[in-house]
């Protein structure tokens, strides 16, 4: 039985995701196959512990881990940087300076997709590897498998109060992409307290880490996880009091989930693992701005009103386009689907996410004589 304190639901989802070990990259098809696994040392694992005294809350980021992912990815570009700053710790503190910066500017998502980051004294770099969409290069794969993974407890995220913390952070190569609040119902709280700290207790305005800018579309956390032992909810942007939580449940209310756990483990088992990570940076969350007409009282007309989300996939929209991809990838194309999506659940953006992948599907396979033509 898991002891009554959400300490040890942190143990647990840092001892999960920190102790798996990376699976052996495969190469699409049999035309090439990947660089094998080593034999010797200790094997890689999907993430490593961050110890929180790495954050650093001025710049939103871990500068010691972007540094450690360019080094090993782009030596080029870092010894461009470390010979023009005149060391290693200067080029790491410039480097992290100017991406913070491009953040700032841009969001994550944008800049984790660029393929050229200005990091200053006439080096440029990139913040992540997709995996290859072709299994002919590699090298890219190798690239691919150098992504860093971290995992953050207690994030002192303030610079106005240094004694606030969020239970938990995941870091991509240095950069906050997920936030957790954890909360035990052995305790006496649930979800419902995690979202009410959340809304209540996390003052936006002036934290980096957790601001956003909605008319500009830009957006440094990818999504906000309100984690109880029964229930998940999530939200892409805190907003304070108007911030607005959706459920991220397997079922409804996660009725008749089982698990030798919590019943929330799916998170952290399945949609935190490092290839799921990558794959919803990759392809998945987008900035979303669209554009409706509205009845304006004061000039008692329709009027254009356009509005920008960060989009995160939910649970059944992630898993109807896995399933989807799974079952052509066993059995080829010609198959027929029904996808049950209720009124307000997102069918568009599940239709426009399954599109995207089975396109990339097709160019990996070299499907020249399918297209794809979608309906609405």
């Amino acid at each position: 039985m898991s002891k009554p304190d959400e300490r040890y639901m942190e143990e647990t989802i840092e001892r999960y995701l920190a102790t798996i070990d990376v699976e052996p990259l495969l190469a699409v098809n049999d035309d090439i196959a990947a660089e094998p696994a080593a034999t010797y040392g200790e094997t890689p694992k999907e993430y490593h512990t961050i110890p929180n005294k790495f954050y650093r809350p001025k710049l939103a980021l871990v500068p010691e881990e972007l540094a450690a992912f360019v080094k090993s990815t782009q030596p080029r570009e870092w010894n461009k940087l470390v010979e023009r700053t005149g060391g290693e710790n200067q080029a790491m503190l410039r480097l992290a300076e100017r991406v913070s910066k491009e953040i700032d500017q841009h969001g994550t998502i944008k800049v984790l997709r660029m393929e050229k980051v200005d990091a200053g004294e006439g080096a440029y770099v990139r913040l992540m590897y997709n995996h290859p969409a072709s299994d002919k290069t590699p090298e890219l794969i190798e690239l691919y498998g150098k992504n860093r993974l971290g995992v953050m407890r207690q994030v002192h995220y303030s610079e106005q109060d240094t004694k606030l913390s969020i239970d938990m952070a995941i870091f991509l190569n240095g950069l906050p992409i997920i936030t957790l609040e954890l909360k035990n119902e052995l305790t006496g709280q649930t979800h419902h307290n995690a979202i009410k700290q959340y809304m209540c207790n996390r003052k936006v305005k002036g934290e980096k880490l957790l601001e956003s800018d909605k008319k500009k579309g830009i957006f440094r956390c990818l999504v906000h996880f309100a984690v109880g032992t029964e229930q998940v909810f999530m939200t892409t942007m805190l907003d304070g009091k108007d911030t607005y939580f959706l459920p991220y449940n397997k079922t409804f209310t996660n009725h008749g989930v089982e698990s030798d756990g919590y019943r929330t483990d799916y998170l952290w088992k399945d949609v935190l693992r490092r290839d799921s990570i990558l794959d919803l940076v990759s392809y998945y969350i987008n900035v979303h701005t669209e554009t409706k007409k509205v009845f304006d009282k004061k000039t008692e007309q329709l009027v254009e009103k356009k509005s920008t989300a960060l989009i995160f996939p939910r649970w059944h929209q992630r898993r109807a386009v896995q399933r989807l991809i799974k079952d052509i990838q066993k059995r080829g194309s010609g198959h027929n689907y029904l996808i049950q999506h209720s009124a307000g659940s997102g069918k568009s953006h599940t239709i426009t996410w399954l599109t995207y992948r089975l396109q990339v599907f097709i160019n990996i396979f070299q499907m020249r004589k399918h297209c794809l033509t979608v309906l609405s």
